[in-house]
């Protein structure tokens, strides 16, 4: 067996990585952080915070120059912002969009789309669309795709009870 993974291995089939040493990781001081997207153009990781338990006032989008320290709070959300998940894409104008699921105080959830703004006070966001509806009740994660488009996972379950059953019980 070793003689037939040393003849595999001499004929390329099995490549090996070099040592790999580890990176530098630093802890994020934030309150309920739950999902990260990376936008390289402009070297910004963006943060969505929020409560699992209460939805705080320091909820919201942050984002943070690797490098830079804190991660900063970004203005251009509504006051019930309760991020869960995002992602970025592109618009056709190659600016980057924002996309984030948001579960409201009251338990509904909207998909919110930002444009990206840069400029020499900082990083802001503009409100560009929020979509609501049936399908996006129990949003999980979502991928940006620009322009307002996007990808959503999603339990379309109208009943409670059938929501739970399917998560629990491995249904359908």
């Amino acid at each position: 067996l070793m003689t037939l993974f040393k003849a595999m291995k001499a004929i390329g089939l099995f490549s090996f990585a070099g040592a790999v040493s580890p990176g530098l990781c630093h802890a994020i001081a934030l309150a309920g952080p739950g999902d990260l997207a990376y936008e390289a153009k402009n070297r910004k990781l963006f943060i969505a915070a929020a409560k699992a338990d209460a939805p705080a006032a320091s909820d919201g989008l942050y984002a943070l120059t690797p490098g830079s320290g804190k991660p900063v709070k970004l203005a251009g959300t509504g006051p019930d912002f309760h991020p869960t998940a995002l992602s970025i894409g592109y618009n056709a104008d190659g600016s980057p969009s924002l996309t984030a699921v948001n579960r409201h105080r009251d338990g509904a959830i909207s998909i919110e789309v930002y444009t990206v703004l840069y400029d020499a006070k900082g990083t802001t966001l503009r409100s560009d669309s929020s979509v609501t509806g049936g399908l996006a009740r129990r949003a999980g994660g979502i991928a940006a795709l620009g322009n307002g488009r996007f990808y959503l996972a999603s339990n379309p379950t109208r009943s409670d009870f059938m929501a739970a059953a399917d998560r629990w019980l491995l249904l359908g």
